[in-house]
Order: C-alpha cells, then structure tokens, then sequence
C-alpha cells in the first residue's frame, strides 16, 4: 500500500517525536536533529495530492543544463527533453512522498539550505536535486519530526517506503535499488538509483578531484577518493579516519595522522561534498 508521510517516519519508529509540518519555503521552528518528508500532502496522514505524472519544469532544466556544461545523460550530452522522460520514469503516480532527508545537524537549518540550493549547485543542500525539477515546489509541504539524526532513522524510513509500494509502482521499477522516493538517489546501506546522470553539479566553489595527484593530496580529497566505492551508503567518521590514515596518503602538516573528529568537521566543511550524520559521513550524489 502506499505510503504516507506518518507511514514512513512512524510505522518503523524511524522517529518518536511529534510531525510538524510547514509548506514550502517556510522555516520550521525546531533546532532539533531528525528527519523531514517533502510530500504532495499537506496532512501526514494522507494520500491525497497524487499526481499522475511528474510536472517537470522545462525551463528549470534548461537552466540546470546551462549552468551544468558537463551534465550527461548515459555518457551523452541530453536535450531537456531526453532529461525529463529520465526523471519521469522515478515518477510514482500513487505516492505522496518525494523526498526524505537527514540531518545530525538542525533541521530548521538543514531544511532552510534544501531551499536555498538551486539546481546543479554545489551546495549547501546538493541533495535531493530531482525535487527541483519540478513546478509545483510552492504547493509541497515539508513535514519534520525530532529524532537522534542517525542513519538508521533514515534506513527505517527508506525502506517503509519501499516496502509499501504497490504493486503498479513496482511494475515501473528499472532496476532493484529504484525504489526509493522520487528525489532519493541513494540507500542509506549503499546503492544508488540507475539514473545514468553524470556532472549534475556545478564546478563553482569549491572542488575536489579522486584522481592521483602530484601533490599531496587534501583530507577531503582522501575521503572522496575513500567513499566513492561504497556507492553513497554512510561510513563511520571512526573508520574513515582509520582508512584514510592506513593509505598513508594524508597527513596533517605536523605529521599526525588524521582523527575521526577532524574527519567529521572536514565533511561539514564541505556540504556540497558529504552529508553528515551522527558520527557518520557519506558522499552527496
């Protein structure tokens, strides 16, 4: 059966605290950790607001094209129209959840990123990039509830979600890993969606290269190059740092080795890269 919003943030006890909601744009009012849905409902019990398709926005693409030179599509460069009939084959036309999200960090500032991040930017919510393909953005409602920002709160919410797909949304499915909500690209355990999307985030700002360098090469560098075999699954700041020190290719510039609180902060301080979670890191598709 599809899911609701209260399905995937109760059913699983992903979360325990109260669901509130706030439409689009608007600022939750917590500062608290957790997880928050972006649906096409405004109550969390429903499932009304489905749609049959997704109501792709041609002129966001386009944008997301001109300011992406490097996006691909299946190691082509696409036409927006190529771009839309991809997104169109996530679209499930009896859900109302498009999107949730995680954050060790506050919600209110989590969420208030997501909206301040345009598509193909670098950050600071690069996440999530395929809820801003579309032109019914000012009709969503976020819905956020309290938790501990672990990844398991949102391995619990993910996979109520797919758990509850119909029988008709599952006839859509690609591919094994593609059930997940339409604007979640990985599994909190690792995998991703074969989406066949490549370069979908600008290059301004900051950078960063998994390719051997003459140089020595940066702590951020050295988790990338780490964390991109995992497939976007979380990776404990702990291992991370250990990993990243047996590969004897980073040390800091009095020869220590790297810790898992420096690890920690090095992904905060670059969101356009990592999401963090409590103790845990992962790359942003």
């Amino acid at each position: 059966m599809p899911s609701t919003v209260w399905d995937v943030l109760k059913k699983r006890y992903a979360v325990t605290g109260e669901i509130r909601t706030v439409r689009w744009g608007e600022t939750p009012k917590t500062r608290g950790t957790g997880l928050y849905v972006v649906s096409l409902s405004a109550d969390p019990r429903s499932l009304q607001g489905c749609l049959p398709a997704a109501p792709i926005d041609h002129s966001a693409l386009d944008d997301w094209l001109t300011r992406c030179p490097e996006l691909h599509l299946d190691g082509k460069r696409p036409t927006a129209e190529q771009l839309a009939a991809k997104l169109q084959r996530f679209w499930f036309s009896d859900e109302v959840v498009l999107y949730m999200g995680l954050t060790a960090d506050s919600l209110r500032r989590r969420i208030t990123a997501y909206y301040k991040t345009a598509l193909g930017a670098a950050g600071p919510h690069a996440g999530g990039y395929f809820l801003k393909t579309l032109s019914c953005l000012e009709q969503l409602h976020v819905h956020y509830a309290v938790g501990d920002g672990t990844a398991v709160e949102e391995r619990r919410a993910l996979l109520a979600f797919s758990e509850g797909l119909s029988d008709e949304s599952r006839s859509r499915l690609r591919g094994p890993r593609d059930g997940l909500p339409f604007a979640n690209i990985c599994w909190a355990a690792g995998g991703k969606k074969v989406h066949g999307l490549t370069g979908t985030r600008s290059r301004k700002g900051k950078s960063v290269t998994t390719k051997p360098q003459t140089k020595k090469p940066t702590l951020h560098a050295e988790m990338a190059r780490i964390l991109e075999p995992v497939d976007g699954a979380w990776y404990p700041c702990e291992a991370l740092a250990k990993d990243v020190n047996e590969a004897k290719r980073y040390r800091k510039k009095d020869g220590s080795a790297a810790s898992p609180w420096q690890v920690w902060a090095r992904a905060r301080n670059y969101p356009e890269l990592f999401e963090v979670a409590a103790g845990m890191v992962r790359l942003v598709d």
